[in-house]
């Protein structure tokens, strides 16, 4: 998923076996630090986003979200919040058509989300009433949100910071099928500063949080998630080297390793757990006091297993011109230090510098799947008993629902003893019933459309769907 990547000043790249290809530019579309983009399973484009502007699958602005999330600077293109915004595919949409953003509002600070349906619009992508412009939390937030897995392995967490009155807590919300369904809290253990980024380690076990970018405590944190609670513990924290603030954060693809980059001085550190402390090594130093005039950018893990770093010079008539006209990569991520085969030349850019910008898309890891034997999987048919055997699907069993035309009265026929479960278009849960050999259920007071049944046993196991249509 997310194959296709917009960045920079309407920079556009395409993942596939060969490596990233530079398309032709988006002009009109700019991101300074804040960008989303996200594809179908199949690969093809759903959406992309600036935090301030919405555009679809024709490279349209989308209709209905004009003013959607207000321009702080007039003039500018996108937003200043690092991470501000981020792509998720939508809990429980078994179509493969639904998708949210969730974007920070520059004027107050609060994270609210949007529902897309790549089917709308003419199959260009639209809005989906009703979750329109929905809000996430009541706290205003620093720079940065980011997103992993409910242990359930479809349901997510959305992650970001507090910041007024205090920058002192990290704030987690669930996501399901029916939208926020709660918020939680855990404190830094002290006050830190608004900007830099955070990351989520691949195999969602880790956070990662440059806390640094500005402030008196310009500390850098890794902390363990609970993907069934929500709940974060501070592994531990690190001061970078006097004179340096780190803003970047981005995780090799085996989780051991953390880079992270610094915008003035820009400057390369690779961070590695030692004893269970943070430690910090150099990779490279970029020449010339302060970078002269060129910032480092943000940092991404991309689908080839390799990291991406932006290099962003602040004026045309400034700086070493050479350094935005390429993507610095990381080749080798997991081996760290010397041996990591850092190319600050690795991506040539083709022409469209990334000048006046940070910005990389920020993603979550979308294939990431459920704990299995956890508490908290629930959905997938796996073996949760830990038993080392799967479970038998139930789809390989004899059931019916009749008719699939109804105006509300529908039957299920078929054993063994299960929960009879019905889900509408967009993933929501509308109806649960025991089902014993023959159950009636009614779907009267539901709107018309299309809905999707499953039996679901006692150990999580669930069949593939039988569609039915409530006229």
């Amino acid at each position: 998923m997310t194959p296709i990547g917009f960045f920079g000043n309407g920079n556009h790249l395409k993942f596939s076996g060969v490596g990233p290809e530079v398309l032709s530019p988006i002009f009109g579309f700019g991101s300074l630090e804040g960008v989303a983009n996200i594809s179908d399973s199949e690969g093809n484009l759903v959406l992309f986003s600036n935090n301030e502007e919405f555009w679809g699958l024709d490279y349209q602005i989308i209709p209905g979200t004009e003013g959607l999330n207000p321009e702080y600077y007039v003039g500018t293109l996108g937003s200043s919040l690092t991470n501000g915004c981020i792509a998720l595919p939508w809990p429980g949409d078994s179509t493969d058509n639904l998708f949210a953003v969730f974007y920070t509002d520059e004027y107050t600070r609060r994270v609210r989300y949007s529902l897309f349906d790549k089917t709308l619009n003419e199959g260009r992508t639209g809005l989906v009433e009703g979750f329109i412009d929905r809000p996430v939390w009541i706290n205003p937030v620093a720079e940065a949100i980011t997103a992993v897995r409910h242990g359930n392995g479809r349901d997510w967490w959305i992650i970001s910071r507090t910041y007024l009155p205090a920058s002192d807590s990290i704030i987690l919300a669930l996501v399901d099928p029916n939208g926020v369904q709660l918020t939680l809290g855990t404190p830094v253990g002290f006050d830190t500063g608004f900007g830099g980024e955070m990351s989520v380690s691949p195999t969602g076990e880790r956070l990662a949080v440059s806390f640094s970018y500005e402030g008196s405590l310009r500390t850098f944190g890794l902390y363990a998630i609970d993907r069934c609670a929500g709940a974060l513990s501070l592994i531990d924290t690190l001061l970078p080297r006097p004179g340096f603030r780190f803003y970047s954060v981005a995780f090799s693809p085996n989780g051991e390793i953390i880079y992270t980059g610094t915008t003035l001085k820009h400057t390369l550190f690779k961070l590695s757990l030692k004893d269970g402390s943070l430690v910090d090594s150099m990779i490279y130093r970029f020449p010339g006091e302060d970078f002269l005039a060129n910032f480092g950018g943000q940092l991404e893990l991309a689908s080839d297993g390799k990291i991406y770093l932006v290099s962003n010079r602040i004026s045309p008539f400034h700086g070493m011109p050479e350094f935005p006209e390429f993507l610095a990569v990381i080749h080798e991520p997991n081996r760290g230090s010397a041996y990591c085969v850092f190319d600050t030349f690795g991506l040539y850019l083709e022409g469209l510098p990334t000048v006046g910008t940070l910005s990389l898309p920020n993603f979550a890891n979308y294939d990431l799947g459920p704990l299995v034997g956890s508490p908290c999987d629930t959905l997938s048919p796996q073996d949760t008993t830990r038993t080392g055997f799967n479970q038998p699907s139930l789809e390989f069993l004899s059931w019916s629902v009749n008719p699939s035309i109804s105006s509300g009265s529908f039957t299920v026929t078929g054993e063994p003893a299960s929960w009879m479960v019905v889900h509408d278009l967009y993933g929501r849960e509308v109806l649960t019933q025991w089902h014993e050999e023959r159950t009636i259920f009614d779907l009267t007071m539901q709107p018309a459309g299309l809905y999707l049944v499953y039996l679901r046993a006692a150990d999580g196991t669930q069949t593939l769907p039988r569609k039915i249509v409530r006229q």
